[in-house]
């Protein structure tokens, strides 16, 4: 998929898959309009970047949990970062968390991996929790507003 470019907060730029880049833009403009900030930590990574990500995280728990740390990567092909269609948002602890629980489905964004709850994909035909079963403890007691 072709991407969609845009700037983050930084002054860095992120690549989006351009499926999702319009839903992203609504997002984020609704979400301003209720007070809370949506920021992008991450989104399409190279095959390198995520190789490096990954084994990364794996020397990090080789070394127990010492030196620079990594937080969980997926292997390789495997990551919706590499399709553009996963994105890292600022959620927690942030009030943004909840405002996502309860409005990112709305937008076609979903949790796709259980101890990440800044992780989101787009993947709008999708149950509303994603792959996240709506009782686990990542949601943190919360639950979608349908």
């Amino acid at each position: 998929d072709s991407k969609g470019l845009f700037a983050t907060q930084d002054n860095g730029y992120e690549y989006f898959a351009e499926i999702m880049f319009e839903s992203w833009v609504a997002m984020t403009k609704e979400a301003s309009g209720a007070g809370i900030k949506l920021q992008v930590n991450d989104s399409w990574r190279s095959n390198e970047k995520q190789a490096y990500l990954y084994q990364g995280r794996k020397d990090y728990l080789a070394r127990n949990k010492t030196g620079p740390v990594f937080h969980p990567a997926g292997r390789p092909v495997y990551s919706k970062h590499q399709s553009g269609v996963g994105i890292d948002i600022n959620t927690y602890p942030h009030p943004s968390f909840k405002w996502c629980v309860n409005n990112a489905h709305r937008f076609g964004f979903k949790r796709n991996v259980k101890g990440e709850s800044w992780h989101w994909v787009f993947a709008p035909n999708q149950d509303i929790y994603g792959q996240v079963p709506p009782d686990h403890e990542s949601w943190r007691g919360e639950e979608a507003i349908v």
